[in-house]
């Protein structure tokens, strides 16, 4: 269980000295259900994003054949109830052996900068190395709203790979970050 050093709820700051967290794999139709909610509530998230999520989680919730992605769940555990509060997706990008893609990592408002994030992450790592993963890549606009979630991936050891001009569109385009799984201890 990961120590918390603050959660937001409302107005006020709450200190808490532990917050019980589970991380689980995959999703059901009820799981699918609130990660979806989460997600409509990401501020930084366009509705291209949205709709992936969405297409994601259902395939997911409903596929019994084998899923194109993986959720990563981070529930927060009071007593006998657990909430999701944050998920991570990825997935194997078609036609390469060893690379794999994060196509969103989301954690509820009032629970981000506690360390939530990071412990998806760690998860989503330990998950694609145990796939012969070797590379983790993510795609991001290149704008102000996703500079929080540039920042993030910064500090978690992703590095920016390379950038992609959307022609005849004014406006930046998308950054790729991508983190080498090769040698990290997770």
């Amino acid at each position: 269980m990961p120590l918390a050093t603050k959660i937001e709820h409302e107005d006020s700051i709450v200190q808490p000295s532990e917050i019980p967290l589970k991380l689980s794999l995959g999703l059901n139709p009820e799981e699918a259900e609130v990660v979806l909610g989460i997600a409509s509530e990401c501020r930084s998230l366009t509705a291209e994003d949205l709709m992936f999520v969405e297409e994601a989680a259902w395939e997911n919730a409903f596929c019994s054949w084998g899923a194109s992605s993986t959720f990563v769940k981070a529930h927060v555990v009071n007593d006998d109830e657990e909430n999701i509060v944050a998920f991570a997706s990825f997935g194997k990008i078609t036609g390469e052996q060893d690379y794999y893609e994060l196509y969103s990592i989301v954690v509820s408002d009032s629970f981000q900068s506690i360390g939530i994030g990071s412990l998806l992450l760690d998860e989503v790592d330990r998950q694609v190395e145990l796939h012969g993963g070797k590379m983790l890549f993510c795609e991001i606009p290149e704008s102000k709203n996703f500079m929080p979630m540039q920042y993030f991936l910064k500090a978690v050891g992703y590095d920016i790979h390379s950038r992609h001009y959307k022609f005849f569109i004014p406006n930046k385009g998308n950054l790729v970050y991508a983190r080498s799984l090769e040698g990290l201890v997770v």
